[in-house]
């Protein structure tokens, strides 16, 4: 039986140290240190729906995203894009079912279905043996640690370090086959962002991506609304895609949008 990371008694760290170079010399640097055990707190995540106006390379669509509390204490998010192009339609729908513990996300299953190749499509995290597991064809595994992620849980925990102001902002992703990818961001300030609902307060975050200057990725999330994601605008040699809040639930509550005449 898969156990989370916290009930085997190892060695293990809540975050990377940035002091370290690469991310498998973070990974071995975690072993070393104590997790750093906190209490689980119900409202840490609240449940959540939303929609978002897509578009990819000049082709529109849209996406959805979701956080659901399952019957066990652990949650389940989505993030759903869909475009259609004539008769063509390209997809990406992913899904992780994560466990919380205090203010740490602890992924246990990553899926992913869509029109574009990948490497990871079925990832199971086996907490009691240290690894990750793909289950796809072919199969292969990868050594982890509690502070690694998945390609969607790792989203959750940034929404919850931005809350709790928590730094560095990086994150040991599995992302490709027998590779952790380390994901580093860094919060730019409060922007009020002009949206289709009107002005809304955000707090802006940029992707650090070091020498890759060509290929830039901003977020924005709104502190009054649980810093649900508002809109990403990502850029690649003058082209890209932006995504952008339509309508949302935030634990059972629909989320008005601000007055359109507020400046």
């Amino acid at each position: 039986m898969t156990k989370p990371p916290w009930r085997l008694g190892r060695c293990a760290l809540l975050w990377p140290s940035p002091a370290l170079d690469t991310a498998m010399g973070i990974a071995n640097h975690l072993r070393l240190l104590p997790l750093l055990l906190l209490p689980l707190t119900a409202q840490a995540l609240q449940p959540y729906e939303a929609t978002y106006s897509a578009t990819y390379y000049g082709q529109t669509g849209e996406a959805s995203s979701s956080l659901t509390r399952n019957a066990d204490g652990s949650f389940t998010t989505r993030f759903n894009t869909d475009i259609s192009v004539l008769f063509i339609k390209f997809y990406q729908h992913q899904s992780s079912d994560f466990q919380l513990q205090g203010e740490q996300v602890v992924p246990l299953h990553y899926r992913y279905s869509g029109t574009r190749s990948r490497e990871v499509n079925d990832l199971r995290f086996d907490w009691e043996e240290q690894r990750a597991v793909e289950q796809g064809n072919p199969g292969w595994s990868i050594a982890i640690n509690a502070a690694v992620q998945d390609e969607l849980s790792y989203q959750e925990q940034l929404r919850l370090d931005l809350r709790r102001r928590h730094q560095p902002l990086e994150y040991l992703v599995v992302e490709e086959a027998e590779r952790l990818k380390l994901l580093r961001f860094e919060r730019q300030g409060a922007e009020r962002l002009q949206t289709p609902w009107g002005a809304v307060d955000t707090v802006r975050v940029k992707r650090i991506r070091g020498k890759d200057k060509d290929r830039e990725t901003l977020l924005w999330f709104a502190p009054e609304w649980d810093y649900l994601l508002v809109r990403i605008e990502h850029t690649e040699r003058g082209s890209g895609y932006r995504i952008e809040l339509k309508s949302a639930t935030l634990d059972g509550t629909h989320l008005s949008p601000p007055n359109p005449n507020t400046p």
